[in-house]
């Protein structure tokens, strides 16, 4: 067994910019990079021992009041003085009623005690024992119900899809349903938005009125809308820029004034100017009044990020030996947001060879440029250019490559159009062969996914489509690939999800022998079939190894949430290689499952993945392990 072909991972070590302040993070429990003065330490300690007593109410609602309760919550941990304590308590009043209030209980009892005294009535000068006695007793009376409920005038029912908002007998507030306090704020929320999807910005609630009839333990609602005047786009004001153009910013944002008012266009505005990777905050301030020609003034409030950014990484894995790798980002070069980034890596350094170890390596370089704003605010313009050398035991290649197009990008849709042109040389089994491509790349993704790194719900598509001429063979061929990705959360608080992916892929118009490795498909590795080396699986032509003409791949995942930080994971995956474009479900397949933890890191979850696979064959690794961060898909 080939001990580099066991641990397949790679740990990244770093990748920080320089500018940025480091401090404290923790991982798995142990914290790094901590400044030992934040550390806090309590001078004059007060602990308390505590009965909490909430009789004839339901587990669900008990939860609820504990956890409104800091008393409850920090009953392991000694306060600071007396008078912290003191103000604890009295603070205890105010969150368990509104708790009280948000389950539809509306004439409870609340009594908390320190020392047999209501807390209430301690000063917050008086020096308590050392241990002290809390006591909280809650009687939460009768559940309430909702009996009128008087909303007008409510908008109009809108024909526009985009404009439609839920009714708010919808979420609760109706004649008869529990009256649960947060749905008077819900119900009311959306019988505001619904005029401001309709045009009236300035809508709000004039009248309110909330009584509670102890007679007959019911809520009567009555809220009385002003939804104001309908309204256009005035003036849009830009405020914060310093080296930005003002006229773009105002381009990028699309709000034309005389267009009439859609609180949507202020979230597609945000979403345009934060894609333009200048702005460390983004505030979008609505006028208070109407000008005279019913027209609503904008106030964009920008702050700009450092105009350059320099950032510095290192990689270690077990194949590739250690790594290395900087870029450098001019965010901003003319002022209308034009962003330059050059990047440059070094991999397969192997340590204990010294300087030696360099002769293995691979080594990329690449420049990109991308101008925002090109034909309309949704689409950039991208050129860009690279090189990159490859080496291992069964191929060396040198590539370099140039393109340019158009990306488009509108809410959850991306998609680009391109033009590239390569010259690669490969050294194999196959003998020196020359490459020379140009071609055109499409390409479109529909990302609906709740989280980018760790979903729950949603979905996931992706397609590309390259047809491209090679001009040293003289093949004319298309590569095409569809990728598709569910997810599906269920138990309390999605506590389980249900994860799929399916990955086809087809070159047609290129014999395996006239086409370069990274335009073959293998599988194998942490993004495909885990439990076998990464690109270990192929197809063998007499007695070469190498890509396939087509590609199949399938993965499952059952997550469970362990704890708040903590997750499990079981999965198993699948893939096939064929010689041929079309791809053959019936064709060989290997299969791989396993196990994984994960770990929620503030950037999202880290993953450790221990994978077998089936089937084993001479060379295959009895089993895998990877690391990364984000789910594995």
């Amino acid at each position: 067994m080939n001990i580099n072909r066991v641990i397949s991972s790679t740990i990244v070590l770093a990748l920080f910019s320089i500018a940025m302040p480091a401090s404290a993070f923790e991982i798995f429990g142990m914290r790094f990079f901590e400044n030992a003065a934040s550390e806090t330490t309590v001078q004059n300690p007060v602990y308390y021992s505590l009965d909490f007593n909430s009789p004839d109410v339901s587990t669900e609602l008990a939860a609820t009041l504990h956890a409104a309760s800091d008393l409850w919550l920090e009953q392991d941990a000694p306060t600071e003085g007396s008078a912290s304590l003191i103000a604890m308590a009295n603070s205890d009043y105010r969150s368990i009623l509104a708790a009280l209030y948000g389950a539809g209980y509306y004439a409870p009892e609340i009594s908390i005690t320190l020392n047999g005294q209501q807390a209430s009535e301690v000063a917050f000068t008086q020096d308590l024992a050392s241990v002290i006695t809390v006591e909280i007793t809650i009687d939460a009376g009768p559940e309430f119900r909702f009996g009128n409920v008087d909303l007008a005038p409510l908008a109009p029912i809108t024909t526009e899809r985009r404009d439609f908002v839920e009714a708010p007998d919808t979420v609760g507030l109706q004649s008869g349903a529990p009256a649960l306090s947060g749905i008077v704020g819900t119900a009311k929320d959306l019988a505001v938005e619904a005029w401001r999807q309709q045009g009236y910005p300035l809508a709000t609630i004039a009248e309110r009125s909330i009584v509670a009839d102890h007679s007959d333990q019911t809520l009567d609602v009555a809220l009385q809308i002003d939804p104001g005047s309908q309204a256009t786009y005035g003036p849009i004001l830009v405020s914060g820029n310093e080296r930005m153009d003002a006229d773009f910013v105002r381009y990028m944002a699309k709000l034309p004034e005389t267009t009439e008012f859609d609180p949507d266009d202020l979230d597609a505005a945000r979403a345009r100017l934060v894609q333009l990777q200048v702005f460390s905050s983004i505030r979008i301030e609505e006028a208070e009044v109407l000008t005279s020609d019913s027209a609503l003034p904008i106030t964009l409030h920008l702050n700009e990020q450092p105009l350059r950014r320099i950032g510095l990484g290192a990689t270690f894995s077990s194949i590739d030996g250690l790594g290395v790798e900087a870029y450098w980002i001019h965010r901003n070069l003319f002022g209308r947001a034009e962003r330059l980034r050059f990047e440059a890596s070094l991999n397969g350094i192997e340590s204990a060879d010294g300087l030696d170890g360099l002769d293995g390596a691979d080594y990329a370089v690449g420049l990109r440029f991308t101008k925002p704003g090109v034909i309309v605010p949704d689409v950039n313009f991208i050129a860009a250019a690279g090189a990159e050398h490859v080496q291992n035991d069964e191929i060396e290649r040198d590539a370099a490559s140039v393109d340019f197009g158009l990306e488009y990008t509108q809410g959850d849709l991306a998609a680009g159009l391109s033009i590239f042109g390569t010259y690669t040389e490969t050294q194999d089994d196959l003998g020196f062969r020359q490459f020379r491509f140009v071609g055109l790349k499409a390409d479109a993704t529909f990302d609906k996914r709740d989280d980018k790194l760790d979903p729950s719900g949603g979905y996931y598509l992706e397609a590309t489509v390259s047809p491209m001429r090679e001009f040293v063979f003289g093949n004319t061929g298309v590569r095409s690939t569809v990728e598709g990705r569910g997810y599906y959360g269920f138990g309390e608080d999605d506590r389980f999800v249900l994860s799929g992916r399916a990955r086809v892929g087809s070159l047609y118009g290129f014999p395996v022998s006239e086409a370069p490795a990274d335009m073959l498909f293998f599988s194998g590795g942490g993004n495909s079939v885990r439990g076998f080396g990464f690109e270990s699986i192929g197809i063998t032509t007499g007695t070469v190894f190498t890509g396939g003409l087509s590609t199949i791949n399938l993965s499952a995942e059952i997550r469970t949430k362990v704890t708040d930080t903590i997750g499990v994971v079981g999965f198993i995956d699948a893939g096939t290689v064929g010689p041929n474009a079309l791809p053959d479900p019936a064709g060989e397949w290997r299969s791989g499952f396993g196990v994984g933890l994960r770990y929620q890191a503030g950037l999202g979850p880290l993953r450790l993945d221990l994978a077998r696979g089936m089937d084993l064959q001479a060379g295959d690794p009895e089993y895998a392990i990877y690391l990364g961060l984000g789910q594995a898909f």
